[in-house]
């Protein structure tokens, strides 16, 4: 049957018109999608950034926490003494040894200094993977270990004493009560250990007893944990080194504060030695930090109740390289599910928990390509997402939430150490500023170049530029192993 003329006109007329309808509607619902992405986008901004009055809020509540845990007083900060009131000053000479453990390895290291202020001639370092049965075994099991690998550290690279014991620093980054600058009771044990023997004792005698044991003439001078040792590696390259800060997979800080100001130390509680210094480091553990002026949103909240440690260390989860990624993802997964960042269909990769790693995070967020290549990589190989799903919209909505989560965390670390340096009167408001270092260790910090300017940026913006000219923020690589070593030297040279 043919169609009349007027019966195609009608026909074209109708294709025509579904067609025209048909645009319309795709229009319509992208400008919809725009709209809701635009908004969630918008929250989001709202969210993470913090307005100058908001950073000051935060550090007149940091403040407030310290100085309650420096007086003994229910805190989220514990401050807690570390009984060490001597540091490094560079002047220290001659070859100390240090062990560091606190995760799945552990380290053996021997430095020589030289007579040339803050400089180290030689540094022999080994790490060591702890076996399967040693995180279930009796302590001394565990201390023989790290014992007997010192030893045997020492005799191969033909470092011995037969005349005096050569002392040795213990990173040992456990909650512990320190008692004295070289003595502690274990609080609990973290991460994997699951040891018998340890809780309650000093892991210090307990080091001490294993290397007695495989004849080992070494002392355990100094029993510290990774912020004291950050600090002590800074002491002893600057001397005007303040605050030492970890930014890694977990975050903490340790600062130089008038013993006077430690109402919490206990009597009875000493540094080991007759001479009494008039500071003490002081061990923050502000990745608990907690007040109402900390910008928790209701993506860190679902975080946050998924942890084993739900409800504590609220500071570490906005914070430090273990959550950052995992942050991102969940506010880019909200995204999709609500706004249709990538199309109808959630891509299932973006469900799977931890799937976006804080490493492909930073890279994202300092990616500079014009097509935003590096990031449209990165969600293909971390999240598993086609080509497709990488549109250049995608990637850049990718990439601000990326920017945000990071600078959110650069900011309130910036107004905590704002907080620090205004509680050790390094803030300029009530004496001349002098110049002041804070030493900062951990892979985040290292290996993130845009954090660091960051962290520059929002001191500069809580100090002032005037003072913040003469803070520097400098990195200490493996300063909890060299920080070891460096007070061990510090205190072998003053009980000479």
């Amino acid at each position: 049957m043919e169609l009349s003329a007027r019966e195609y006109t009608v026909l074209a007329a109708a294709a025509g018109f579904c067609s025209v309808a048909g645009v319309g509607y795709l229009i319509q619902r992208e400008y919809r999608r725009w709209r809701v992405l635009s908004a969630h986008m918008a929250q989001y901004y709202a969210d993470f950034s913090l307005s100058p009055s908001q950073l000051m809020d935060l550090r007149n509540d940091f403040i407030e926490e310290a100085r309650k845990g420096l007086r003994g007083e229910k805190s989220t900060c514990l401050m807690a003494p570390t009984m060490v009131d001597i540091l490094p000053d560079g002047d220290e000479v001659g070859e100390y040894f240090a062990l560091d453990i606190g995760g799945t390895n552990f380290r053996v290291i021997h430095v020589t200094l030289s007579m040339d202020k803050g400089e180290v001639v030689h540094v022999e370092m080994e790490d060591n993977a702890i076996p399967e049965e040693y995180f279930t075994c009796h302590g001394d099991m565990l201390f023989d270990l790290l014992a007997s690998a010192l030893v045997d550290f020492a005799k191969r690279h033909g470092r011995h004493s037969d005349d005096r014991p050569l002392p040795i620093g213990f990173c040992f980054s456990f909650p512990c009560t320190h008692t004295a600058i070289g003595e502690a009771v274990m609080v609990k044990l973290t991460k994997k250990f699951e040891n018998e023997g340890m809780v309650g004792q000093d892991p210090a005698k307990g080091l001490q007893r294993a290397l007695d044991r495989q004849k080992g003439n070494f002392k355990v001078a100094a029993l510290i944990n990774d912020s004291v040792g950050t600090l002590a590696g800074g002491c002893y390259v600057d001397a005007d080194t303040k605050i030492g800060v970890i930014l890694g997979t977990g975050t903490n800080a340790c600062y130089a504060e008038q013993r006077s100001n430690i109402a919490a130390l206990a009597k009875g509680r000493k540094n080991g030695r007759e001479q009494q210094h008039p500071l003490m480091a002081i061990n923050t553990e502000w990745g608990n930090f907690a007040a109402p002026s900390s910008p928790f949103t209701d993506i860190d909240r679902e975080l946050d109740e998924e942890t084993p440690n739900a409800g504590s260390h609220r500071f570490e989860k906005m914070v430090s390289g273990m959550y950052l990624g995992e942050l991102a993802r969940r506010a880019i997964l909200r995204l999709a599910e609500q706004a249709q960042l990538f199309g109808p269909e959630v891509p299932p990769q973006l469900r799977e928990p931890w799937a976006l790693t804080s490493a492909a995070l930073s890279k994202i967020d300092e990616d500079g390509s014009w097509l935003l290549s590096t990031t449209a990589r990165e969600l293909s190989e971390t999240l598993g997402l086609p080509a497709a799903l990488c549109t250049h919209t995608t990637c850049l909505r990718v990439k601000q939430v990326c920017h945000l989560v990071a600078r959110r965390s650069a900011a309130v670390v910036a107004a905590c150490l704002a907080g620090l340096l205004q509680q050790i009167d390094r803030d300029g408001a009530h004496t001349p500023m002098a110049p002041t270092t804070i030493a900062v260790d951990g892979g985040l910090f290292e290996h993130y170049q845009a954090y660091r300017a960051y962290l520059r940026e929002y001191l500069d913006q809580m100090l002032g530029k005037q003072v913040s000219s003469l803070v520097k923020i400098v990195q200490i690589r493996d300063a909890s192993s060299m920080g070891a070593a460096y007070l061990a030297a510090a205190i072998d040279e003053e009980t000479q």
